[in-house]
């Protein structure tokens, strides 16, 4: 076994400490949904989707829970989704189909 000489400690304390800073970088904070709880909205999905729906919960990674949600990819026909979970990376705007309070 090898002991690590002073310098050898130093430069990897310094390595530890720059990805140490690294994942503190990259934590996310929980998105602030609070005030469209039970509020019915419209979902921009990647694939030029659609899925309107009543939010009734969220986590960190803007995962959406919705109920009562429909595909209105055709706006004609839409489809019933029900109750179902949105991942949060195919996110991509959030639109508030009704008046939000303070």
């Amino acid at each position: 076994m090898r002991c690590l000489v002073p310098v050898e400690l130093f430069i990897l304390q310094k390595e530890l400490g720059y990805l140490f800073e690294l994942l503190e970088m990259g934590r996310t904070t929980a998105p602030d949904l609070k005030l469209y709880m039970d509020k019915k909205l419209s979902l921009e999905l990647n694939g030029n989707r659609t899925v309107i729906g009543i939010l009734r919960g969220y986590d960190a990674f803007m995962n959406i829970n919705l109920e009562n949600a429909q595909d209105v990819a055709d706006e004609n026909n839409p489809k019933p989704l029900n109750r179902t979970v949105i991942r949060g990376n195919s996110i991509v705007a959030v639109k508030a189909l009704e008046a939000i309070g303070n």
